[in-house]
């Protein structure tokens, strides 16, 4: 074999291995993106699952009204679902005014005996495509003294924000992060994840939606 027919040759069969690599990792991605898509949109159907539960296990009273969008008013009929009993918000619905069984948006809000949120889930879609929603959400909440904190996961079981607010030994506390600042600070010694405050605001949250993950 020449000198240039063997530089070919290894040419070509470099080539082919790193078309076989771009294959393989476009076959992952679509796995992943399967996975995600059928995970969401299980998500999403659970969640509907325990609206329905909910509601049927309590005396209900219903407010309605139209939104929509700037190019589409009156898009959804949203509903929200109150417990005639304590009047507490139990779910918040955004029905499709065209295809009145598509759920646009959801929310569903678990309360402790005091009637404080502890637990919230909540899924949207966007108008013109329903492969899998746009966005889930589950928030734990606490109530330490007080202050409110909340920690919020996906339905992928990402940690995407959390917040606290209220006051702590008589100053105002306000901590405020998204899934990228958690991402950049939770390492680092002095951060705002290291101080009373913050510890104090989200020591009794959970760090993983759990079994959560199924809406209940």
């Amino acid at each position: 074999m020449s000198k240039i027919a063997g530089i070919v040759a290894v040419g070509l069969a470099l080539a082919s291995i790193s078309m076989m690599t771009i294959a393989e990792d476009r076959a992952q991605s679509v796995l992943v993106n399967l996975t995600h898509t059928e995970r969401w949109n299980r998500y999403a159907d659970k969640m509907l699952e325990l609206h329905k539960k909910i509601i049927g296990e309590h005396d209900i009273r219903t407010t309605e009204e139209l939104g929509g969008y700037f190019r589409q008013p009156e898009f959804y009929k949203d509903i929200k679902y109150y417990d005639k009993k304590t009047d507490r918000l139990l779910s918040r619905v955004q029905w499709e005014v065209k295809n009145p069984k598509l759920v646009h948006s959801m929310e569903i809000y678990i309360h402790n005996k005091a009637g404080q949120v502890v637990r919230d889930y909540g899924v949207a879609y966007l108008t013109d495509g329903r492969n899998a929603p746009m966005q889930t959400m589950i928030n734990f909440h606490s109530y330490p003294g007080k202050l409110h904190a909340f920690r919020q996961f996906d339905a992928s079981n990402n940690r995407t924000f959390e917040r606290c607010e209220g006051q702590y030994k008589g100053k105002s506390v306000y901590i405020s992060l998204s899934e990228m600042d958690i991402l950049e600070i939770e390492d680092l010694p002095k951060s705002i994840m290291t101080s009373v405050e913050y510890k104090k605001c989200f020591a009794g949250l959970p760090t993983t939606a759990g079994k959560y993950l199924t809406p209940q």
